[in-house]
Protein backbone atom coordinates (compact mmCIF):
# COMPACT_ATOMS: atom_id res chain seq x y z
CA UNK A 1 0.00 0.00 0.00
CA UNK A 2 1.09 3.47 -0.78
CA UNK A 3 0.30 6.84 0.43
CA UNK A 4 -0.75 9.88 -1.93
CA UNK A 5 2.87 10.81 -2.27
CA UNK A 6 3.85 7.07 -3.81
CA UNK A 7 6.21 5.86 -0.89
CA UNK A 8 5.29 3.57 1.66
CA UNK A 9 4.56 5.19 4.89
CA UNK A 10 7.38 4.74 8.10
CA UNK A 11 5.40 2.49 10.37
CA UNK A 12 5.62 3.15 14.26
CA UNK A 13 6.60 1.36 17.31
CA UNK A 14 3.10 -0.34 17.63
CA UNK A 15 3.14 -1.62 13.55
CA UNK A 16 1.17 0.26 12.17
CA UNK A 17 1.20 3.40 9.79
CA UNK A 18 1.79 6.85 11.24
CA UNK A 19 -1.59 8.17 10.53
CA UNK A 20 -1.93 10.38 14.09
CA UNK A 21 -3.52 14.37 13.52
CA UNK A 22 -5.71 16.58 13.94
CA UNK A 23 -8.47 16.85 12.00
CA UNK A 24 -9.33 15.10 8.51
CA UNK A 25 -6.69 14.37 5.86
CA UNK A 26 -7.78 13.00 2.78
CA UNK A 27 -11.10 10.66 3.45
CA UNK A 28 -13.02 9.50 6.20
CA UNK A 29 -12.40 7.57 9.48
CA UNK A 30 -13.45 4.72 8.33
CA UNK A 31 -11.32 4.70 5.20
CA UNK A 32 -8.23 5.79 7.35
CA UNK A 33 -8.70 2.57 9.43
CA UNK A 34 -9.45 0.63 6.40
CA UNK A 35 -5.78 1.95 4.66
CA UNK A 36 -4.16 0.79 8.50
CA UNK A 37 -5.75 -2.62 8.62
CA UNK A 38 -4.53 -3.55 5.06
CA UNK A 39 -0.77 -2.82 6.54
CA UNK A 40 -1.18 -3.99 9.96
CA UNK A 41 -2.95 -7.75 9.30
CA UNK A 42 -3.38 -10.01 6.36
CA UNK A 43 -6.54 -9.91 4.60
CA UNK A 44 -8.16 -11.89 1.76
CA UNK A 45 -7.45 -10.68 -1.74
CA UNK A 46 -10.52 -9.34 -2.35
CA UNK A 47 -11.26 -7.18 0.92
CA UNK A 48 -8.26 -5.56 -0.12
CA UNK A 49 -9.11 -5.03 -3.62
CA UNK A 50 -12.38 -3.24 -1.74
CA UNK A 51 -10.75 -1.48 0.63
CA UNK A 52 -7.53 0.20 -2.26
CA UNK A 53 -10.93 0.82 -4.76
CA UNK A 54 -12.55 2.78 -2.39
CA UNK A 55 -9.52 4.67 -1.26
CA UNK A 56 -8.87 5.59 -4.90
CA UNK A 57 -12.35 6.75 -5.38
CA UNK A 58 -11.78 8.56 -2.58
CA UNK A 59 -8.85 10.39 -4.17
CA UNK A 60 -10.13 10.69 -7.38
CA UNK A 61 -13.28 12.63 -5.81
CA UNK A 62 -10.94 15.17 -3.78
CA UNK A 63 -8.38 15.26 -7.43
CA UNK A 64 -11.46 16.59 -9.42
CA UNK A 65 -13.11 19.46 -6.51
CA UNK A 66 -9.63 20.39 -4.67
CA UNK A 67 -6.04 21.27 -4.74
CA UNK A 68 -3.54 19.11 -2.80
CA UNK A 69 -0.32 19.21 -2.16
CA UNK A 70 1.65 17.63 0.48
CA UNK A 71 5.36 19.07 1.75
CA UNK A 72 7.86 17.71 4.15
CA UNK A 73 8.37 19.14 7.74
CA UNK A 74 10.64 21.82 5.93
CA UNK A 75 7.39 23.13 3.80
CA UNK A 76 8.76 21.52 0.48
CA UNK A 77 6.37 20.75 -1.70
CA UNK A 78 6.76 16.90 -2.85
CA UNK A 79 3.44 16.14 -4.35
CA UNK A 80 0.79 18.17 -6.50
CA UNK A 81 -2.66 17.28 -8.16
CA UNK A 82 -3.35 18.03 -11.20
CA UNK A 83 -6.03 20.51 -9.88
CA UNK A 84 -3.32 21.96 -8.44
CA UNK A 85 -1.02 22.19 -11.48
CA UNK A 86 -4.66 23.35 -13.56
CA UNK A 87 -5.56 26.80 -10.89
CA UNK A 88 -1.55 27.83 -10.59
CA UNK A 89 -0.70 27.49 -13.95
CA UNK A 90 2.90 25.84 -13.14
CA UNK A 91 3.62 22.07 -14.08
CA UNK A 92 5.24 19.18 -11.17
CA UNK A 93 8.30 20.15 -11.94
CA UNK A 94 8.13 23.84 -11.45
CA UNK A 95 6.84 23.36 -7.81
CA UNK A 96 8.35 19.97 -6.66
CA UNK A 97 11.32 21.23 -4.10
CA UNK A 98 9.42 24.71 -3.56
CA UNK A 99 7.57 25.93 -0.77
CA UNK A 100 4.43 27.87 -1.20
CA UNK A 101 6.01 31.29 -1.12
CA UNK A 102 6.37 29.98 -5.10
CA UNK A 103 2.36 30.96 -5.25
CA UNK A 104 1.94 33.46 -2.56
CA UNK A 105 0.58 36.97 -3.43
CA UNK A 106 2.18 38.66 -0.96
CA UNK A 107 -1.50 39.85 0.54
CA UNK A 108 -0.89 38.13 3.66
CA UNK A 109 1.32 39.52 6.32
CA UNK A 110 4.12 38.43 8.43
CA UNK A 111 2.30 37.42 11.38
CA UNK A 112 -0.24 35.99 9.67
CA UNK A 113 2.13 33.24 7.83
CA UNK A 114 3.97 32.98 11.56
CA UNK A 115 0.61 31.70 12.92
CA UNK A 116 -0.56 29.21 10.43
CA UNK A 117 2.79 27.67 11.13
CA UNK A 118 2.84 27.82 14.43
CA UNK A 119 -0.56 26.11 14.96
CA UNK A 120 0.68 23.04 12.20
CA UNK A 121 4.06 22.67 13.98
CA UNK A 122 1.96 22.20 17.51
CA UNK A 123 0.63 19.14 14.94
CA UNK A 124 -3.25 20.98 14.95
CA UNK A 125 -5.11 21.69 11.77
CA UNK A 126 -5.42 24.93 10.28
CA UNK A 127 -8.20 26.50 8.32
CA UNK A 128 -8.43 29.86 6.89
CA UNK A 129 -8.73 31.48 3.34
CA UNK A 130 -5.85 32.35 1.49
CA UNK A 131 -5.20 34.64 -1.66
CA UNK A 132 -2.70 33.14 -4.26
CA UNK A 133 -1.01 34.62 -7.45
CA UNK A 134 -0.97 32.01 -10.76
CA UNK A 135 2.13 31.86 -12.72
CA UNK A 136 0.33 34.60 -15.23
CA UNK A 137 0.21 36.58 -12.19
CA UNK A 138 -3.66 36.28 -12.13
CA UNK A 139 -5.04 35.99 -8.68
CA UNK A 140 -7.09 33.12 -7.33
CA UNK A 141 -8.40 32.41 -3.59
CA UNK A 142 -8.42 29.36 -1.66
CA UNK A 143 -10.50 27.82 1.25
CA UNK A 144 -7.31 25.94 2.89
CA UNK A 145 -7.07 23.27 5.27
CA UNK A 146 -3.39 22.17 5.86
CA UNK A 147 -3.44 18.48 8.34
CA UNK A 148 0.33 18.05 9.92
CA UNK A 149 0.73 13.78 9.87
CA UNK A 150 2.47 13.23 12.85
CA UNK A 151 5.97 10.35 13.15
CA UNK A 152 6.20 7.92 16.77
CA UNK A 153 7.03 11.20 18.51
CA UNK A 154 4.24 12.99 17.89
CA UNK A 155 6.19 15.53 15.64
CA UNK A 156 4.88 16.84 12.13
CA UNK A 157 7.14 14.82 9.17
CA UNK A 158 4.78 15.94 6.59
CA UNK A 159 1.66 18.50 5.49
CA UNK A 160 -1.48 17.56 3.22
CA UNK A 161 -3.04 20.78 2.27
CA UNK A 162 -6.58 20.29 0.24
CA UNK A 163 -8.07 23.67 -1.02
CA UNK A 164 -11.00 24.63 -2.65
CA UNK A 165 -10.98 27.50 -5.57
CA UNK A 166 -13.10 30.14 -3.68
CA UNK A 167 -12.21 32.96 -6.63
CA UNK A 168 -15.24 33.89 -7.69
CA UNK A 169 -17.35 34.05 -4.02
CA UNK A 170 -14.19 35.95 -2.61
CA UNK A 171 -14.70 38.26 -5.46
CA UNK A 172 -18.33 38.74 -4.72
CA UNK A 173 -17.75 38.78 -0.76
CA UNK A 174 -14.81 41.22 -1.66
CA UNK A 175 -16.66 43.76 -3.94
CA UNK A 176 -19.76 43.80 -1.22
CA UNK A 177 -17.42 44.79 1.65
CA UNK A 178 -16.03 47.46 -0.79
CA UNK A 179 -19.48 48.61 -1.23
CA UNK A 180 -20.38 48.14 2.32
CA UNK A 181 -17.51 49.90 3.18
CA UNK A 182 -18.62 53.04 0.44
CA UNK A 183 -22.08 53.04 1.46
CA UNK A 184 -20.42 53.33 5.05
CA UNK A 185 -18.10 56.11 3.93
CA UNK A 186 -21.40 57.72 2.62
CA UNK A 187 -23.47 58.01 5.46
CA UNK A 188 -20.49 58.88 7.76
CA UNK A 189 -19.85 61.75 5.57
CA UNK A 190 -23.50 62.73 4.33
CA UNK A 191 -24.85 66.34 5.76
CA UNK A 192 -27.79 65.07 5.99
CA UNK A 193 -29.39 62.92 9.02
CA UNK A 194 -29.41 59.14 8.81
CA UNK A 195 -30.22 57.22 11.45
CA UNK A 196 -31.91 53.84 12.83
CA UNK A 197 -34.37 53.39 15.28
CA UNK A 198 -35.87 50.98 17.53
CA UNK A 199 -39.90 49.58 17.58
CA UNK A 200 -39.63 50.84 20.97
CA UNK A 201 -38.58 54.89 19.53
CA UNK A 202 -34.88 54.68 20.56
CA UNK A 203 -32.20 55.42 18.40
CA UNK A 204 -29.44 52.47 17.56
CA UNK A 205 -27.07 54.47 15.81
CA UNK A 206 -26.66 57.35 14.03
CA UNK A 207 -24.28 59.04 11.68
CA UNK A 208 -21.90 62.47 12.64
CA UNK A 209 -24.05 64.52 11.15
CA UNK A 210 -26.82 63.37 13.48
CA UNK A 211 -24.67 64.14 16.36
CA UNK A 212 -23.87 67.89 15.14
CA UNK A 213 -27.34 68.39 14.40
CA UNK A 214 -28.66 68.13 17.93
CA UNK A 215 -25.09 69.38 19.40
CA UNK A 216 -24.81 65.56 21.58
CA UNK A 217 -22.67 63.11 21.94
CA UNK A 218 -22.87 59.69 20.79
CA UNK A 219 -23.70 58.35 24.44
CA UNK A 220 -26.17 60.85 25.12
CA UNK A 221 -28.49 59.94 22.43
CA UNK A 222 -28.03 55.98 21.67
CA UNK A 223 -30.66 54.06 23.39
CA UNK A 224 -32.90 56.82 24.21
CA UNK A 225 -35.75 58.31 22.81
CA UNK A 226 -36.26 60.02 19.78
CA UNK A 227 -39.51 61.51 20.83
CA UNK A 228 -37.00 63.16 23.88
CA UNK A 229 -35.60 65.91 21.20
CA UNK A 230 -39.02 67.14 19.35
CA UNK A 231 -40.66 70.09 20.33
CA UNK A 232 -43.62 69.41 22.44
CA UNK A 233 -46.36 70.81 19.97
CA UNK A 234 -45.27 68.36 17.26
CA UNK A 235 -44.96 65.37 19.71
CA UNK A 236 -48.22 63.46 18.88
CA UNK A 237 -48.13 64.27 14.61
CA UNK A 238 -44.47 62.92 15.17
CA UNK A 239 -46.10 59.40 16.78
CA UNK A 240 -49.35 59.09 14.49
CA UNK A 241 -46.33 59.10 11.22
CA UNK A 242 -43.86 56.72 12.81
CA UNK A 243 -46.96 54.39 13.72
CA UNK A 244 -48.40 54.73 10.10
CA UNK A 245 -44.85 54.10 8.87
CA UNK A 246 -44.83 50.81 10.64
CA UNK A 247 -47.67 49.60 9.81
CA UNK A 248 -46.78 50.16 6.19
CA UNK A 249 -47.57 53.55 4.94
CA UNK A 250 -44.59 55.25 3.36
CA UNK A 251 -42.86 58.28 5.36
CA UNK A 252 -41.69 61.28 2.67
CA UNK A 253 -41.22 64.63 3.37
CA UNK A 254 -42.50 64.82 7.11
CA UNK A 255 -41.63 67.40 8.83
CA UNK A 256 -41.39 68.15 12.34
CA UNK A 257 -39.19 70.49 14.92
CA UNK A 258 -36.60 69.23 17.73
CA UNK A 259 -34.67 71.17 20.17
CA UNK A 260 -30.87 71.77 19.78
CA UNK A 261 -29.10 70.96 23.46
CA UNK A 262 -28.17 74.80 22.99
CA UNK A 263 -32.18 74.80 23.31
CA UNK A 264 -32.76 76.46 19.60
CA UNK A 265 -35.36 75.35 17.57
CA UNK A 266 -34.15 73.10 14.46
CA UNK A 267 -36.43 71.81 11.76
CA UNK A 268 -36.54 68.48 10.21
CA UNK A 269 -38.25 67.06 6.77
CA UNK A 270 -37.66 63.14 7.27
CA UNK A 271 -38.33 60.13 4.96
CA UNK A 272 -37.71 56.49 6.45
CA UNK A 273 -39.06 52.62 5.94
CA UNK A 274 -39.86 50.93 8.20
CA UNK A 275 -37.73 47.20 8.23
CA UNK A 276 -40.52 44.16 9.60
CA UNK A 277 -37.43 41.85 9.24
CA UNK A 278 -35.05 44.11 11.21
CA UNK A 279 -37.66 45.69 13.15
CA UNK A 280 -35.82 48.62 12.22
CA UNK A 281 -37.05 51.87 11.23
CA UNK A 282 -33.97 53.39 8.79
CA UNK A 283 -34.68 57.51 8.63
CA UNK A 284 -32.98 60.40 6.54
CA UNK A 285 -33.47 63.81 7.33
CA UNK A 286 -32.79 66.90 5.33
CA UNK A 287 -32.18 70.13 8.07
CA UNK A 288 -34.94 73.01 6.32
CA UNK A 289 -34.64 75.30 9.14
CA UNK A 290 -33.28 77.79 7.16
CA UNK A 291 -36.27 77.68 4.25
CA UNK A 292 -38.47 77.84 7.29
CA UNK A 293 -37.45 80.41 8.69
CA UNK A 294 -37.68 82.25 5.49
CA UNK A 295 -40.83 81.20 5.01
CA UNK A 296 -41.57 82.51 7.92
CA UNK A 297 -39.81 85.75 7.15
CA UNK A 298 -41.78 86.06 3.85
CA UNK A 299 -44.86 85.13 5.68
CA UNK A 300 -44.45 87.92 7.84
CA UNK A 301 -43.57 90.34 5.09
CA UNK A 302 -47.13 89.48 3.20
CA UNK A 303 -48.77 90.03 5.61
CA UNK A 304 -46.86 93.85 6.08
CA UNK A 305 -47.21 93.93 2.34
CA UNK A 306 -51.08 93.31 2.56
CA UNK A 307 -51.27 96.26 5.50
CA UNK A 308 -49.34 98.42 3.38
CA UNK A 309 -51.05 98.14 0.29
CA UNK A 310 -54.36 98.66 2.40
CA UNK A 311 -53.18 101.92 4.03
CA UNK A 312 -51.70 102.76 0.14
CA UNK A 313 -55.21 102.43 -1.22
CA UNK A 314 -56.93 104.28 1.11
CA UNK A 315 -54.03 106.94 1.00
CA UNK A 316 -54.54 106.68 -3.18
CA UNK A 317 -58.30 107.46 -2.91
CA UNK A 318 -57.92 110.25 0.24
CA UNK A 319 -55.76 111.60 -2.30
CA UNK A 320 -57.02 111.13 -5.74
CA UNK A 321 -60.08 112.88 -3.96
CA UNK A 322 -58.41 116.06 -2.48
CA UNK A 323 -56.07 116.32 -5.45
CA UNK A 324 -59.01 116.05 -7.84
CA UNK A 325 -61.42 118.65 -6.27
CA UNK A 326 -59.15 121.87 -5.95
CA UNK A 327 -58.34 120.86 -10.09
CA UNK A 328 -61.99 120.74 -10.82
CA UNK A 329 -63.01 123.78 -8.95
CA UNK A 330 -59.97 125.76 -10.71
CA UNK A 331 -61.38 124.12 -14.17
CA UNK A 332 -64.92 125.12 -13.27
CA UNK A 333 -63.98 128.70 -12.03
CA UNK A 334 -61.67 129.16 -14.88
CA UNK A 335 -64.84 128.18 -17.45
CA UNK A 336 -67.02 130.63 -15.65
CA UNK A 337 -64.54 133.28 -15.72
CA UNK A 338 -63.85 132.95 -19.18
CA UNK A 339 -67.52 133.17 -20.15
CA UNK A 340 -68.76 136.21 -17.68
CA UNK A 341 -65.41 138.40 -17.71
CA UNK A 342 -63.76 137.01 -21.29
CA UNK A 343 -64.24 140.72 -23.23
CA UNK A 344 -62.94 142.32 -20.23
CA UNK A 345 -59.76 139.97 -19.74
CA UNK A 346 -58.13 140.54 -23.13
CA UNK A 347 -55.70 138.80 -24.86
CA UNK A 348 -53.05 138.47 -22.12
CA UNK A 349 -55.60 137.68 -19.67
CA UNK A 350 -57.44 135.17 -21.97
CA UNK A 351 -53.88 133.27 -22.55
CA UNK A 352 -52.97 133.35 -19.30
CA UNK A 353 -56.54 131.56 -18.43
CA UNK A 354 -56.19 128.82 -20.80
CA UNK A 355 -52.63 127.94 -19.69
CA UNK A 356 -54.10 127.58 -16.16
CA UNK A 357 -57.03 125.35 -17.18
CA UNK A 358 -55.13 123.19 -19.55
CA UNK A 359 -52.30 123.19 -16.32
CA UNK A 360 -55.08 121.77 -14.44
CA UNK A 361 -55.77 119.62 -17.19
CA UNK A 362 -52.59 118.45 -17.76
CA UNK A 363 -52.85 117.40 -13.50
CA UNK A 364 -55.75 115.65 -13.35
CA UNK A 365 -54.69 113.78 -16.32
CA UNK A 366 -51.55 112.59 -14.42
CA UNK A 367 -53.53 112.12 -10.82
CA UNK A 368 -55.61 109.52 -13.14
CA UNK A 369 -52.24 107.87 -14.46
CA UNK A 370 -50.68 107.63 -11.07
CA UNK A 371 -53.72 106.24 -9.94
CA UNK A 372 -53.45 103.64 -12.26
CA UNK A 373 -50.45 102.84 -11.75
CA UNK A 374 -50.85 102.30 -8.17
CA UNK A 375 -53.86 100.25 -8.63
CA UNK A 376 -51.54 97.30 -10.22
CA UNK A 377 -50.67 96.63 -6.93
CA UNK A 378 -53.37 97.85 -4.85
CA UNK A 379 -56.53 96.73 -6.41
CA UNK A 380 -54.74 93.32 -7.92
CA UNK A 381 -56.99 90.25 -8.05
CA UNK A 382 -55.81 86.80 -8.25
CA UNK A 383 -55.10 85.17 -11.00
CA UNK A 384 -57.64 83.18 -13.45
CA UNK A 385 -56.87 81.13 -16.98
CA UNK A 386 -57.65 84.71 -19.46
CA UNK A 387 -58.59 84.08 -23.30
CA UNK A 388 -55.90 86.92 -24.79
CA UNK A 389 -57.62 87.60 -27.61
CA UNK A 390 -60.81 88.35 -26.22
CA UNK A 391 -59.22 91.12 -23.81
CA UNK A 392 -57.66 92.27 -27.19
CA UNK A 393 -60.87 91.91 -29.25
CA UNK A 394 -61.97 94.00 -26.57
CA UNK A 395 -59.27 96.67 -26.14
CA UNK A 396 -60.03 97.02 -29.98
CA UNK A 397 -63.87 97.85 -29.16
CA UNK A 398 -62.49 100.75 -26.41
CA UNK A 399 -60.29 102.22 -28.97
CA UNK A 400 -62.50 102.10 -31.97
CA UNK A 401 -62.56 105.79 -32.76
CA UNK A 402 -59.04 106.45 -32.32
CA UNK A 403 -58.56 103.57 -34.74
CA UNK A 404 -60.27 105.67 -37.49
CA UNK A 405 -59.43 108.82 -36.45
CA UNK A 406 -55.64 107.56 -37.19
CA UNK A 407 -57.11 105.17 -39.87
CA UNK A 408 -55.23 102.52 -38.37
CA UNK A 409 -55.06 98.69 -38.52
CA UNK A 410 -54.53 96.31 -35.53
CA UNK A 411 -54.00 92.75 -36.39
CA UNK A 412 -54.60 90.10 -33.77
CA UNK A 413 -53.72 86.67 -34.19
CA UNK A 414 -54.67 83.93 -31.97
CA UNK A 415 -53.41 84.75 -28.60
CA UNK A 416 -54.31 81.94 -26.51
CA UNK A 417 -54.54 81.31 -22.92
CA UNK A 418 -52.37 81.79 -19.46
CA UNK A 419 -53.29 82.48 -16.13
CA UNK A 420 -53.38 86.38 -15.51
CA UNK A 421 -55.68 89.35 -13.75
CA UNK A 422 -57.54 89.81 -16.59
CA UNK A 423 -58.20 93.57 -15.87
CA UNK A 424 -54.36 94.15 -15.70
CA UNK A 425 -53.69 92.10 -19.23
CA UNK A 426 -56.29 94.15 -20.47
CA UNK A 427 -54.74 97.71 -19.46
CA UNK A 428 -51.47 96.19 -20.70
CA UNK A 429 -53.00 95.73 -24.18
CA UNK A 430 -54.74 98.53 -24.28
CA UNK A 431 -51.50 100.47 -23.37
CA UNK A 432 -49.01 99.11 -25.81
CA UNK A 433 -51.86 99.36 -28.92
CA UNK A 434 -52.56 102.81 -27.69
CA UNK A 435 -48.80 103.87 -27.71
CA UNK A 436 -48.33 102.44 -31.15
CA UNK A 437 -51.02 104.30 -32.59
CA UNK A 438 -49.84 107.44 -30.49
CA UNK A 439 -46.40 107.07 -32.00
CA UNK A 440 -47.32 106.76 -36.10
CA UNK A 441 -45.19 108.06 -38.60
CA UNK A 442 -47.06 111.02 -40.42
CA UNK A 443 -48.74 110.37 -43.94
CA UNK A 444 -48.13 106.76 -42.95
CA UNK A 445 -51.08 104.84 -41.20
CA UNK A 446 -50.48 102.96 -38.43
CA UNK A 447 -49.90 98.85 -38.30
CA UNK A 448 -50.11 97.15 -35.02
CA UNK A 449 -49.74 93.08 -34.99
CA UNK A 450 -50.08 91.16 -32.15
CA UNK A 451 -49.14 87.99 -31.75
CA UNK A 452 -48.57 85.52 -28.96
CA UNK A 453 -47.23 81.91 -28.72
CA UNK A 454 -45.65 79.07 -26.02
CA UNK A 455 -42.30 77.87 -24.92
CA UNK A 456 -42.44 74.90 -23.20
CA UNK A 457 -39.96 74.00 -20.51
CA UNK A 458 -37.98 77.61 -21.03
CA UNK A 459 -36.39 79.41 -18.46
CA UNK A 460 -38.78 80.67 -15.80
CA UNK A 461 -38.95 84.36 -16.58
CA UNK A 462 -39.65 85.25 -12.93
CA UNK A 463 -35.54 85.02 -12.12
CA UNK A 464 -36.26 82.10 -9.53
CA UNK A 465 -34.54 79.26 -11.54
CA UNK A 466 -36.06 76.39 -13.00
CA UNK A 467 -38.61 75.82 -15.90
CA UNK A 468 -41.86 76.23 -17.39
CA UNK A 469 -44.14 77.13 -20.24
CA UNK A 470 -43.46 80.66 -21.14
CA UNK A 471 -45.67 82.49 -22.94
CA UNK A 472 -44.51 85.18 -25.22
CA UNK A 473 -46.88 88.28 -26.56
CA UNK A 474 -45.63 90.44 -29.43
CA UNK A 475 -46.88 93.98 -30.19
CA UNK A 476 -45.16 95.15 -33.15
CA UNK A 477 -45.74 98.68 -34.47
CA UNK A 478 -44.72 100.61 -38.07
CA UNK A 479 -43.99 103.66 -36.28
CA UNK A 480 -41.54 106.45 -35.60
CA UNK A 481 -39.51 104.00 -33.64
CA UNK A 482 -36.45 105.03 -31.39
CA UNK A 483 -32.67 105.06 -30.98
CA UNK A 484 -31.96 101.66 -29.27
CA UNK A 485 -29.86 103.08 -26.30
CA UNK A 486 -33.12 104.47 -24.85
CA UNK A 487 -34.38 101.06 -24.63
CA UNK A 488 -34.50 101.25 -20.67
CA UNK A 489 -35.88 104.50 -20.54
CA UNK A 490 -38.81 104.03 -21.96
CA UNK A 491 -40.07 102.15 -19.30
CA UNK A 492 -39.59 104.42 -16.46
CA UNK A 493 -42.16 106.90 -15.36
CA UNK A 494 -42.12 109.91 -16.32
CA UNK A 495 -39.71 109.48 -19.38
CA UNK A 496 -40.46 111.10 -22.08
CA UNK A 497 -38.27 111.09 -25.49
CA UNK A 498 -40.80 113.68 -26.90
CA UNK A 499 -41.86 116.93 -26.13
CA UNK A 500 -45.14 117.65 -25.05
CA UNK A 501 -45.95 119.75 -28.15
CA UNK A 502 -44.99 116.87 -30.24
CA UNK A 503 -46.93 113.59 -28.19
CA UNK A 504 -49.37 114.35 -25.76
CA UNK A 505 -49.37 111.83 -22.68
CA UNK A 506 -47.22 111.91 -19.02
CA UNK A 507 -44.62 109.14 -19.88
CA UNK A 508 -46.66 106.52 -17.53
CA UNK A 509 -48.06 104.27 -19.53
CA UNK A 510 -44.93 102.14 -20.09
CA UNK A 511 -43.87 102.01 -16.97
CA UNK A 512 -47.71 100.47 -15.93
CA UNK A 513 -46.98 97.73 -18.55
CA UNK A 514 -43.54 97.16 -16.93
CA UNK A 515 -45.48 97.03 -13.39
CA UNK A 516 -48.33 94.98 -14.83
CA UNK A 517 -45.91 92.52 -16.22
CA UNK A 518 -43.53 92.18 -13.62
CA UNK A 519 -46.49 91.73 -11.21
CA UNK A 520 -47.11 88.26 -13.34
CA UNK A 521 -43.62 87.26 -12.63
CA UNK A 522 -42.46 88.23 -16.17
CA UNK A 523 -40.39 90.94 -18.31
CA UNK A 524 -40.57 93.40 -20.88
CA UNK A 525 -38.73 94.26 -23.67
CA UNK A 526 -38.44 96.20 -26.94
CA UNK A 527 -36.44 96.46 -30.03
CA UNK A 528 -37.00 99.36 -32.21
CA UNK A 529 -35.89 101.08 -35.46
CA UNK A 530 -35.81 104.43 -36.26
CA UNK A 531 -38.95 105.29 -38.90
CA UNK A 532 -39.26 101.84 -38.85
CA UNK A 533 -41.28 100.96 -35.95
CA UNK A 534 -41.05 99.12 -32.53
CA UNK A 535 -41.61 95.33 -31.32
CA UNK A 536 -42.31 94.88 -27.63
CA UNK A 537 -42.03 91.51 -25.93
CA UNK A 538 -43.91 90.26 -22.57
CA UNK A 539 -42.64 86.99 -21.09
CA UNK A 540 -44.99 85.60 -19.04
CA UNK A 541 -45.45 82.18 -16.82
CA UNK A 542 -48.49 80.63 -18.79
CA UNK A 543 -49.33 78.99 -15.39
CA UNK A 544 -48.79 80.14 -11.64
CA UNK A 545 -48.95 78.91 -8.30
CA UNK A 546 -52.38 79.49 -6.89
CA UNK A 547 -51.76 79.36 -3.74
CA UNK A 548 -48.42 81.88 -3.73
CA UNK A 549 -50.88 84.14 -5.74
CA UNK A 550 -53.21 83.93 -3.09
CA UNK A 551 -50.97 84.41 -0.40
CA UNK A 552 -48.84 87.69 -1.58
CA UNK A 553 -51.75 89.29 -3.58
Amino acid sequence: MYTLTGKRPTPSLSGKADQAHHGTAIGSNRSLSALTAIQAEPVDDTRNQQLVKEIKDIKYAIDESALVAITDHRGCITYVNDKFCEISGFDRAELRGQDHRIVSSGRHSKQFIRDLWTTIQEGKTWRGDMENRAKDGSIFWVDTTIVPLLDANNEPYQYISIRFDITERKRVDLALAAATERELAVIRNAPEVICTIDADGNFVSMNPASLKMWGYDPKELIGGSYLALVVAEDVQKTIDSAAGNMFGRELTGFESRYRHKDGSIISLMWTSHWSEDEQLMFAVAHDITARKRSEDELRNFAVQLKRSNAELQDFASVASHDLQEPLRKIQAFGDRLKNKCGEDLGDDGLGYLERMQDAASRMQILINDLMTFARVTITAKPFEPVDLRLVALGVLSDLETRIETTKGRVEIGDLGTIDADQTQMRQLIQNLIGNALKFGRAGVPPIVKISGRVEPNRPAPDGLGGTSDNYKLIVEDNGIGFEPKYVDRIFKMFQRLHGRSEYDGTGIGLAVCRKITERHGGTISAESVPERGTTFTVDLPVHHEEEIINEYF
